[in-house]
């Protein structure tokens, strides 16, 4: 009887283990997916193929514009994580905003407290409209420095292709 026993128990927790090791693969692949799709190199090289097909980049021009690319990618993908990890994005200040001394919840004000915190709604509006000034300043940076690369026929195409992108990215919303 305590072999049967035994041997169920064995079997219930190899079950077990099997099960468990196989869902951390499970949530490792698809981190390692997540990873390789978030690679500014992979990120950098499919938009600069992409330009290439639609404006014929000479090899000099493909290497700046790529270089060009992965910057930006680098630095989005910096600004990304930091936003996640508590940092905040460009001119966020960093970290968890400081604690009060007890006293009223936030919004609600109290000493030395004119108007109270800012409501949730408040700074997920605040941070929307910094990340959208953010984006276009970004692309104006990056077009500026295509400019410098693309000659003035590859450089209105590439600005009518992000045109339309940008009021195709539009309409989806």
């Amino acid at each position: 009887m305590k072999s049967i026993i035994t041997t169920a128990l064995t079997l219930s927790l190899g079950l077990l283990l099997f099960v468990s090791t196989n869902s951390y693969a499970q949530d490792f692949s698809q981190e390692k997916q997540h990873a390789q799709t978030l690679d500014p190199k992979n990120m950098a090289k499919q938009l600069t193929d992409k330009i290439d097909n639609l404006v014929n980049l000479s090899e000099k021009q493909y290497k700046k514009i790529y270089k060009i690319n992965l910057t930006a990618f680098k630095s989005q993908i910096n600004n990304m994580f930091a936003g996640r990890m508590g940092q905040g994005g460009p001119n966020m200040g960093g970290g968890r905003p400081p604690m009060g001394q007890g006293g009223p919840g936030m919004g609600q004000g109290g000493p030395g407290m004119e108007g109270g915190m800012p409501q949730m709604g408040e700074m997920n509006e605040e941070r929307s409209k910094q990340i959208k000034e953010d984006i276009e300043e970004a692309r104006a940076k990056k077009a500026k420095k295509y400019k410098k690369v693309l000659d003035a026929q590859q450089y209105q195409k590439w600005m009518q292709f992000e045109n339309e992108k940008m009021e195709k990215e539009f309409w989806e919303k």
